[in-house]
């Protein structure tokens, strides 16, 4: 068993009504919809051709149904004024739905952008559980390379390291090589132990402190203090 049937298990087919499909709660992969795609497929359902079912998820316990894969084609059915379309309906929340979303399309339909691969790559690496997974392993789910994965992987643990620095209110200074980055240094002047005391002082001779909480302007030295 692959790790899409244990994710997502499998299908039902039916006949769906283009209505009660939800295309709006963020399962989209795409940055944007292709209008030539569209208008083809829009040609072929009027001329009576079967184009492939789309992927659509029955939420246990809302019942809603919504839109993984096939926004091309749905869009293309509102366009030749069907009413109804053929689906692959999986039972699954909203976090199953945008995880298969991001395993769509490598191999048919709209060619994907180097953004709608880093989409659905950061998809699976900011999920819980999947996130976990090895480089390799999410990138056989996104059909991409383990490369293209660890790249971004590095990208979001040096954003989360970077944002840990600065609620310690250091200063980050990014290091590049070759024109990208390599690293950061975090630098910071560590907050004497009689500060705390000497703005009580402050506040109890009437001087008032403008800016955050104790004055900084900096929330990692609020933090400390």
């Amino acid at each position: 068993m692959n790790d899409k049937t244990k994710l997502f298990g499998t299908p039902v087919r039916r006949t769906l009504a283009l209505s009660a499909i939800r295309r709006q709660d963020g399962t989209q992969v795409r940055e944007s919809l292709d209008t030539a795609a569209i208008v083809d497929y829009a040609d072929r359902y009027r001329e009576g051709e079967t184009l492939p079912p789309v992927d659509v998820f029955e939420d246990p316990q809302s019942k809603l149904l919504r839109l993984a894969n096939g926004f091309h084609r749905c869009s293309a059915a509102d366009a030749a004024l069907l009413d109804e379309i053929e689906a692959n309906v999986y039972q699954g929340d909203l976090r199953a739905a945008r995880l298969f979303a991001a395993t769509c399309n490598a191999e048919h339909g709209v060619r994907r952008t180097e953004e709608t691969v880093r989409t659905a790559v950061l998809t699976f690496l900011k999920d819980e559980e999947c996130g976990t997974w090895t480089d390799r392993r999410i990138a056989a789910a996104v059909t991409c390379s383990p490369t293209t994965v660890g790249k971004h992987r590095a990208k979001l643990e040096a954003a989360a390291e970077e944002e840990a620095q600065r609620t310690k209110a250091a200063t980050v200074i990014f290091v590049g090589v070759g024109g990208k980055m390599a690293g950061f240094v975090a630098i910071a002047d560590p907050i004497k132990g009689t500060t705390a005391q000497a703005l009580q002082a402050l506040k109890a001779a009437g001087i008032r402190i403008v800016g955050s909480r104790h004055g900084f302007g900096f929330s990692g030295v609020d933090t400390e203090l």
